[in-house]
C-alpha cells in the first residue's frame, strides 16, 4: 500500500452509535461523513451521511500521482509529504467531522482519503476486504485539519476503520504509521 501524509452528498442516512468503540465501514465507491464523540477516547463514532465517492480536483491529482507510481516508496511505515502549492487548491476540511472517501482509481486501484476536521490527530486501524478475504493493513496518522491518503494498486471492496481515536499532535511531531 502506498500512503501520503498531507502537509496541509445527497442521500442522508442516520445511524445510532452505541456507547462503545465501533467499526466504521466504507465500501468501494462510497463517501462517509463521520462525527466522533470528542468526550470519549474509545472511538465512538456516528455516521452522519453516506454518499457516492466523489474526489475533488486536489484529490484526483493526488490519486493520479499514486497511479503513475510517483509515491512508490511510500509503503509500510514510510510516507511522503506533499507541498500544497504543487496541487490544485484543496477545500478546507469541515470542522468537527471526518470525511472518509474510498474510491476506485485507474484500472484496478483503490484510494482512501481521510479528511480530518478535528484539532487533534486521527489515529485508527484498518482492515481491508476483497471478496471473502480480509486482512489488516498499515495506515498513518492523519494530522489535524489535513488529509491522509492511502493507495493500493489492486481492488479492495470495503475497508473497516476501528480503534478510532483523536490524539494531541503538534507541528514537528513524527507522523507514525502502523
Amino acid at each position: 500500500m502506498r500512503r501520503m501524509a498531507w502537509g496541509m452528498v445527497a442521500g442522508v442516512v442516520w445511524l445510532a452509535a452505541p456507547a462503545q468503540a465501533q467499526t466504521v465501514s466504507v465500501a468501494r465507491g462510497e463517501s462517509l461523513v463521520v462525527a466522533l464523540d470528542e468526550k470519549r477516547d474509545d472511538g465512538t463514532a456516528l455516521v452522519v451521511r453516506r454518499d457516492d465517492a466523489r474526489l475533488n480536483e486536489f484529490e484526483k491529482a493526488v490519486a493520479d500521482e499514486f497511479e503513475a507510481g510517483k509515491h512508490a516508496t511510500a509503503i509500510g511505515k514510510n510516507y511522503d509529504i506533499m507541498r500544497e502549492e504543487d496541487y490544485p487548491p484543496a477545500p478546507a476540511p469541515a470542522p468537527h467531522v471526518l470525511r472518509i472517501t474510498f474510491a476506485p482509481v485507474g484500472a484496478k486501484g483503490s484510494f482512501l482519503v481521510i479528511e480530518n476536521g478535528y484539532d487533534r490527530a486521527l489515529v485508527y486501524h484498518a482492515t481491508m476486504h476483497a471478496g471473502d478475504k480480509a486482512a489488516p493493513t498499515d495506515v498513518c496518522l492523519v494530522k489535524p485539519g489535513r488529509r491522509g491518503f492511502e493507495h493500493w494498486p489492486y481492488r479492495i471492496d470495503r475497508i473497516d476503520l476501528s480503534r478510532i481515536t483523536l490524539e494531541r499532535w503538534s507541528d514537528g511531531d513524527p507522523v507514525p504509521c502502523a
